[in-house]
């Protein structure tokens, strides 16, 4: 997938994990809503009446997108079901939903329309450690298994360097780095751009200045301290 817009170019990889950290989140949010089958997932799930309901809110949405469906529960519970939360009661209040709930939610009411590409602004805000790596193995399993691109716009690195498959920074409207994880590797580089480091990657660079050895970097702790021992 190719997006263009004057002289910024950005070149995603379908079927993968994408991550995006970006100065105007809006200008990329905008540029994706120009793909064919792009559903975005905002940052805060906004709905206007207090008390509406999971049933109420999903069918204003496939009235509102004019979705043509034969049966509008069965893809409501079918949607549900995805996300796992085909348990729950339709008539649930969404205010009542924990954060995870929500986020999980809006996935589902994305996937009514049956979208190539799922974008989400800052997906794992207001979730903690443990619901944020369940959201994660959600994510990996709607790709592989339902065949969708994911992209994140984060600015979130250490996530990004956890668990996305390519990457691309993007700064002043240009972009200043992308690739797979090497792109958090490049320590003086996202220095300069105040692009917030990995933690690990922070550690595993401090311990090769201070050592002066050439040691990998890796995603497991315990993996740079055997590699540390080897070398020191």
């Amino acid at each position: 997938m190719e997006i263009k817009k004057n002289k910024l170019i950005i070149n995603l990889n379908d079927n993968e994990i994408n991550g995006v950290i970006t100065d105007d989140k809006d200008l990329i949010i905008n540029l994706l809503k120009e793909q064919e089958k792009v559903n975005i997932i905002r940052e805060d799930f906004e709905y206007n009446c207090f008390d509406v309901t999971i049933y109420d809110y999903m069918i204003g949405e496939i009235e509102k997108k004019n979705l043509i469906l034969k049966d509008k529960v069965k893809k409501i519970t079918d949607s549900l079901k995805i996300v796992g939360l085909n348990k729950i009661d339709f008539n649930r209040a969404i205010v009542t939903l924990s954060e995870s709930e929500k986020k999980l939610l809006q996935i589902a009411i994305s996937l009514l329309s049956n979208p190539n590409i799922i974008v989400f602004d800052e997906p794992f805000s207001k979730l903690d450690l443990k619901n944020q790596k369940r959201l994660i193995i959600f994510f990996q399993m709607i790709r592989e298994k339902y065949n969708k691109t994911i992209i994140f716009i984060t600015n979130n690195s250490e996530i990004l360097y956890k668990y996305a498959d390519y990457n691309i920074i993007i700064k002043n409207n240009k972009i200043i780095s992308n690739g797979k994880k090497e792109v958090f590797e490049d320590v003086e580089l996202l220095s300069a751009n105040d692009i917030a480091i990995p933690e690990i990657v922070e550690f595993t660079y401090k311990a090769r200045k201070k050592y002066n050895i050439k040691i990998d970097y890796h995603n497991d702790i315990r993996d740079i301290i055997k590699d540390i021992y080897k070398h020191v």
